[in-house]
């Protein structure tokens, strides 16, 4: 009887594993139907219109060599619908007919007198190296205004140019302010010395003795 009952639970038993297992199987084989099949990954990545970087082109000037002015008479060019004859970076400073830069108070006699003679000039006498005769025609970068050699000066070498302004009220603030700057410096035309130390403009070119030296 034993015996009996032990092949019986044992069947059970077997019967239970089967069952399991056979649910086990179904529910693998309805798991497999429900998955969705999705494409595998490229290497490359979808990139699609890549945004290029915007530039703006930013114009430079490279500055020419300082070099010697022409004793010689050059070629004359034009800048835009102004002529010239020698271009240059030059050191620009300013000065005042007053004691820090001349050395003369308004008691001298020679107080506002430039070497060349005459009285400075606002907005129009400039000192540059005696390479540049007097009465020499100079445009500055920045300046509405043509300039002429009128004066000279013992720092004053090279290309340097030195720019009159009135001592007062505040020349010489203006002037300590201002420092030293590098700027494009234009010759227009060359000026002419004579026995007394007067000038006359006179230009290069023979074809445009007549002209006048347009405007900005």
């Amino acid at each position: 009887m034993r015996k009996l009952i032990g092949n019986r639970f044992l069947a059970f038993i077997i019967a239970i594993i089967v069952i399991q297992v056979a649910v086990m199987v179904v529910l693998v084989k309805l798991g497999d139907k429900g998955k969705v099949l999705t494409p595998s990954p490229t290497n490359s990545p979808n990139i699609t219109n890549p945004v290029k970087p915007f530039t703006t082109a930013v114009p430079t000037t490279t500055p020419e060599a300082i070099h010697e002015p022409h004793t010689t008479r050059p070629t004359v060019v034009s800048r835009d619908e102004e002529r010239y004859i020698d271009t240059f970076i030059g050191c620009i400073t300013m000065y005042t007919e007053g004691y820090k830069s001349c050395g003369k108070y308004p008691s001298h006699p020679e107080y506002g007198i430039t070497a060349s003679g005459k009285r400075v000039k606002a907005n129009h006498t400039i000192a540059m190296d005696k390479r540049f005769p007097f009465g020499t025609l100079v445009r500055v970068e920045g300046f509405d205004t043509i300039f002429e050699v009128e004066d000279r000066g013992g720092a004053i070498t090279g290309n340097d140019v030195d720019i009159y302004i009135p001592e007062y009220p505040d020349g010489e603030k203006k002037a300590f302010k201002w420092g030293v700057q590098e700027r494009q410096v234009w010759i227009l035309r060359w000026g002419k010395d004579d026995d007394n130390g007067e000038h006359a403009l006179h230009q290069l070119s023979e074809q445009n003795r007549d002209e006048e030296v347009p405007g900005m």
